[in-house]
């Protein structure tokens, strides 16, 4: 009987330590954390953005109990979705302000962005677009107005994007996304859609530079330059490498000597800048062992210019004479886009390092951070026909 007592106070003695263990691992345990509030929202517009146009606002603000929207005119809404209609053109600035759960100020309540609103039968104005990996979006920069303004794409959702191009014809705007995809999308960013994807059509590969040229895009990825129709249908090789350029990356065309550009990858290469005609012909090194990631070109002035790893931005003339660093003091950390704009003598430079985009004029002078606090990642820009 004593050994029963013993036995049954020994078992209650272990139950009731482990309920305390258990306990007490429970207080020690830190609590999860609830989601903080965020202001955020999306948009698209009819009409392309010509005034009148019907914008529709889709919130996704998180952890918001009201919201208050400021649509730049005067106007004002405190629906969750609401619909609003421009009838001028002009830049509005959208604000939303939500009001937290519990009335925790400290999060994020504040979501601004700017919608330019065109004229009826007015010309797309000249602008700069360039892709960012940090938001996963397009950005665009209206070059026409005296201060720059950053203007976004209602639609993000890109992994790494890199590339990026203009179909002035149609006016569509296409995006690599190193995550295997190109993106085609209207001029103001509506309508995004994936035109080729490596999941389904492994030609497509890992796409870095993006080209159009007439009724063809041009994508560069590793050992080849491939090519396919607008909406990405048929794709097939353009021209395919067994040496050197081993990994083409941006690219540039020459529209009067009917020649792509491209720099050839350093970090695992052999670098360099490269020629080839629209026929997949002549391949030709004119500039050797450089480790540039973006080039362009100022086919009126007959210049290239391209970013080095090294620090500054080259000029060089078409046929690779003549190279000059006409930015030796840039204080450059990563800079991976570059274009350029004849018309008003401005180069400008994707720094991603410091998030800012740069301008100078084309002989360097003059450099200043243009853009500030936007993390630029390649550039083009659309000049109206």
């Amino acid at each position: 009987m004593m050994k029963k007592i013993i036995i049954s106070l020994s078992l209650a003695v272990i139950t009731l330590g482990f309920i305390l263990i258990i306990q007490s691992c429970g207080k020690d345990d830190p609590e999860i954390p609830t989601a903080s509030t965020m202001a955020d929202f999306v948009y698209t517009a009819d009409n392309d953005l010509i005034a009148p146009t019907t914008v529709t606002f889709i919130n996704k603000s998180i952890k918001a109990v009201s919201y208050h929207w400021d649509f730049g005119n005067g106007s004002t809404s405190t629906e969750k979705n609401p619909v609003f209609t421009y009838t001028e053109a002009g830049l509005y600035k959208v604000v939303l302000t939500v009001e937290p759960e519990n009335n925790v100020y400290y999060n994020k309540l504040v979501k601004e962005t700017n919608i330019l609103v065109k004229s009826p039968g007015s010309l797309e104005p000249k602008t700069l677009f360039f892709t960012s990996r940090a938001t996963g979006k397009v950005h665009y920069i209206v070059l026409d107005t005296i201060d720059p303004v950053v203007l976004d794409f209602p639609t993000g959702g890109l992994y790494k994007p890199y590339g990026i191009a203009v179909d002035n014809a149609n006016l569509k705007v296409y995006v690599t996304d190193t995550d295997g995809l190109i993106y085609r999308y209207d001029f103001n960013g509506n309508n995004g859609e994936v035109i080729l994807d490596a999941a389904q059509v492994p030609e497509v590969g890992e796409p870095y530079g993006i080209l159009v040229i007439g009724d063809k895009i041009y994508w560069a990825k590793e050992a080849a330059i491939y090519m396919a129709n607008l909406d990405g249908s048929d794709p097939q090789p353009f021209a395919e490498f067994s040496g050197a350029p081993e990994f083409p990356l941006g690219m540039a065309y020459d529209s009067i000597a009917k020649k792509i550009y491209l720099v050839n990858d350093k970090y695992d290469f052999s670098g360099g800048v490269y020629t080839i005609n629209l026929d997949g012909s002549g391949l030709m090194e004119i500039i050797p062992g450089v480790d540039a990631g973006a080039i362009t070109l100022d086919l009126t002035h007959g210049k290239l210019y391209y970013t080095d790893w090294i620090g500054g931005v080259f000029m060089a003339n078409l046929d690779g004479s003549g190279v000059t660093n006409i930015n030796p003091v840039m204080d450059q950390n990563f800079s991976w886009g570059i274009t350029v704009d004849p018309e008003d003598g401005f180069v400008y430079v994707a720094d991603k390092g410091h998030d800012i985009i740069i301008r100078s004029a084309l002989d360097g002078a003059g450099s200043l951070n243009w853009v500030t606090d936007v993390d630029p990642y390649a550039m083009t820009i659309y000049f109206p026909e």
